[in-house]
């Protein structure tokens, strides 16, 4: 690995998430905004420490959880056009990265997608944006359900419905037949209290998730199976693990802080290997 270094050089690769100085110190301070490789690397640490089946964290095999790269959202967005012949064979390929051929014969699959503005009507810019929210994508049996969690409440609805559709287009081009998608729920979230603290929210969030999924799994079956009441009864559930989450804490500041740090140390970590 890299040695820390004084210039914008690379920091760290962590199973291709690429730290730079420059990222490192949006991480280190208290109110900068985190950019689509602070986002990435931490959601890599939890798809490897969570989801590979390496650790005794490994989430059960029948669950899969996808936790997705912000640099593929901005790509889907805003480069592939759903009709674009030629770019069939991207969405086929985006479905088979995402192992979802399995989960939709009758295994669960969750997507954990990091969008910000960005993303939504309008926007072409690749990278940049002003805030960070999840979507929860979860897939079982052909059904496809659609979770968003806002920090500033309102903010990436829009941007969370147009992603959701451009997911739908993906999963139907991508195995060439139809699933039935329900719309998006906007779920209810703590909410940040100043502009900067979107990114260590969705963190959070998805760390609550990945969490509660390895410990729920036969209860998030048991709820996905009543088919009239399991898109509300699973919403529930992951508005109370992430709400839990972030009370443990004294304050939404102390929680970010405490955030930033314990990511910084594992970047430090890594790199001193």
């Amino acid at each position: 690995m890299s040695n820390m270094a004084n210039n914008n050089d690379l920091v760290v690769n962590y199973h291709d998430a690429c730290i730079y100085t420059n990222d490192l110190s949006l991480l280190q301070s208290r109110t900068d905004w985190l950019n689509d490789a602070c986002i990435n690397y931490q959601m890599t640490r939890l798809q490897q420490e969570n989801c590979c089946g390496t650790t005794s964290n490994a989430i059960s095999p029948a669950i899969n959880i996808q936790l997705i790269d912000p640099s593929v959202v901005s790509y889907l967005m805003h480069s592939l056009d759903d009709k674009d012949e030629d770019d069939t064979s991207e969405f086929k390929g985006i479905c088979r990265n995402l192992d979802l051929e399995s989960q939709l014969e009758g295994d669960i699959s969750t997507l954990l997608v990091p969008i910000n503005d960005n993303n939504g009507d309008g926007q072409i810019r690749c990278g940049g944006g002003n805030h960070w929210s999840l979507l929860i994508v979860v897939v079982l049996d052909r059904e496809c359900f659609f979770y968003h969690f806002d920090s500033s409440a309102g903010f990436n609805s829009g941007a969370s419905t147009i992603v959701a559709a451009k997911i739908r287009r993906t999963i139907e081009i991508g195995f060439g037949s139809r699933a039935i998608f329900r719309k998006v729920s906007q779920c209810t979230t703590p909410q940040q209290n100043n502009g900067y603290d979107c990114g260590i929210h969705i963190i959070v969030a998805a760390e609550a998730i990945v969490s509660g999924t390895h410990s729920d799994y036969t209860m998030i079956k048991k709820m996905m199976s009543v088919v009239e009441k399991g898109n509300g009864l699973l919403q529930d559930y992951f508005e109370r693990v992430i709400g839990q989450s972030i009370s443990k804490h004294d304050s939404a500041s102390e929680l970010t802080w405490y955030k930033r740090c314990e990511i910084v140390h594992h970047i430090r970590s890594v790199a001193a290997r």
